[in-house]
C-alpha cells in the first residue's frame, strides 16, 4: 500500500485498496493510524477478501480479527 496517510487525513481518499492488508497489520503503529485516519475521513479500505468502514464496529471487529491471524498466523 502507497497511500500517504497525509491524503487520508486531507480527505483526498475515498478508498484504500490492498491486496493483503495483514501484511500492513503486521505494523500495528501504521495500521492503527490508518484505521483511524480512514474512520475519521469516512475513508473505506478494502483488500480481496471485502469493503470495510473503520467508522463501522463490526468492520473494525474483522479488520482486528485478520491482524491477529496475520501476527499469528498458525493459532485457530
Amino acid at each position: 500500500m502507497t497511500i500517504p496517510l497525509s491524503e487520508v487525513g486531507l480527505d483526498h481518499v475515498g478508498l484504500a485498496l490492498g491486496v493483503e492488508m495483514s501484511r500492513l497489520a503486521r505494523s500495528g503503529r501504521e495500521w492503527h493510524q490508518l484505521l483511524e485516519l480512514c474512520a475519521l475521513a469516512g475513508a473505506l479500505l478494502a483488500d480481496p477478501d471485502g469493503i470495510y468502514d473503520p467508522a463501522e464496529h463490526n468492520d473494525r471487529m474483522l479488520l482486528g480479527l485478520k491482524r491477529a491471524r496475520s501476527v499469528r498466523p498458525n493459532c485457530l
